[in-house]
Parts: C-alpha cells; structure tokens; sequence
C-alpha cells in the first residue's frame, strides 16, 4: 500500500470509523471469496471450500481486529482514549490533581532556571574568534589538586612553550569603589598584557596592554 493511501486511509479511518469498518469487513469477506474460488477450483464442494477458507483465514473478528491495528490511525485513537482516561482520573480526584500539577510546575520552572543559566556557560560557544581552540591551563600538584600557579610561572611558560599562538594569565579581581553613597564591589581579573591578544579582541575604549606593562614597576603610556 503506498504511502498516500495510507495517509488518507488512515483519515478516513479517524473521521468515519463506522465506514472504515465496513471497509476492513468487506476486505475479509473478499478474501475469503478469494480463497474459496481457489478451494473449488481443486474439487472441492462449495461448503467444503467456504470451510476450508475459513480455516485458512482463521477467527474473523480477530482477523479484523489485527487489520484495523495495522494502521498509524489506531496509535491516534489509543493516544486519545489514554488521554480521555486520563482526564476523567484527574477530575476524580482534585487533590492529587492539585499536587501533580503543583510538583510539575516546580520542576518545569526550576528546571527552566536551571537551563537558562548553564546553557551560555556549557552549551553556547564563547563570543570570541576561534573559541574552540582557547584553552585553559593549570598546574596540578601531588594529591591532584588544582593549583593556578603564579606570575612567574606563566613568565616562564611564555617564554619557552612553542605549541600556543599566544598565552595570557588572569586572576579573579573584586575591588570595591568607596565614596559618599554605599560602597559598590565589582567583579574583575587581573591580566597579562597578551590577554585581549589571546581572545582576538580589542578594547571598545582606549588601547591595549603593553608588554612593559607586565613588569615590575612597569610604566604606561599614552597613544
């Protein structure tokens, strides 16, 4: 059967059940026609051949039952008749429907906070240029605890690693701006020189790091 016909089969079946029915009966009946002309056809009597297509075929009822299964219409029906039942339970019994609702509503909403907060950290890529191939580094010390390692060490690792386009350090900053109103923290990082050069930005105001600027009691220019 192709495809079309099972589309408008299947509709068929789901606006006029009593006709689709009738369609699967007469389906059977056809056959058994079928399989009693070719019965007679070896010798057989008609009552003998009427039997022995029956036999054949097996349990009417069952036969058209097993039919109308076939269909994707009766997946359609099953949904809405367990959807139905459904319904009916939950008008049954308010309290449980109040609690099912209630926990539901928690889950979904907390679920939903949960989401939005870990997808831009995990699942977005980073808003710089090549963001998969930026990396994080650590040193891991005896024990495998994380140790961010200091200044120097990233002096060094600048100085001698050959695999890295670019490398820059950074270290989590909260100043506190104090002045006549409430004091207000921020959230910042101490960074290398070669940081914005790392993440392929540029400053929307003002220029970029120096290199002397990494040094102790480097001193700063203007442009």
């Amino acid at each position: 059967m192709s495809l079309w016909r099972q589309l408008t089969r299947g509709v068929r079946a789901l606006a006029h059940r009593s006709a689709a029915d009738q369609d699967v009966a007469d389906e059977v009946e056809h056959y058994l026609e079928q399989a009693a002309a070719a019965h007679l056809r070896r010798g057989l009597s008609p009552e003998e051949a009427l039997r022995a297509a029956r036999i054949e075929l097996g349990n009417v009822t069952s036969v058209r039952e097993e039919v109308r299964g076939y269909g994707w219409e009766n997946l359609i029906e099953m949904l809405f008749a367990d959807l139905r039942y459904a319904a009916r339970r939950l008008r049954a019994e308010l309290g449980f429907t109040a609690v099912a609702v209630l926990t539901l509503s928690l889950g979904i909403g907390g679920t939903t906070a949960i989401f939005s907060v870990v997808h831009p950290i995990l699942f977005e890529p980073l808003p710089y240029p090549g963001a998969g191939r930026i990396a994080m580094i650590w040193e891991v010390v005896p024990g495998g605890a994380r140790n961010e390692g200091t200044f120097g060490m990233y002096s060094e690792l600048a100085q001698r690693q050959h695999s890295f386009e670019a490398i820059a350090a950074l270290k989590p900053w909260q100043p506190t701006m104090t002045g006549a109103e409430q004091p207000e923290r921020f959230d910042g990082q101490r960074v290398s020189a070669s940081y914005f050069g790392v993440l392929g930005v540029a400053p929307s105001l003002g220029r970029a790091f120096l290199s002397t600027e990494d040094q102790g009691n480097g001193r700063t220019s203007s442009s």
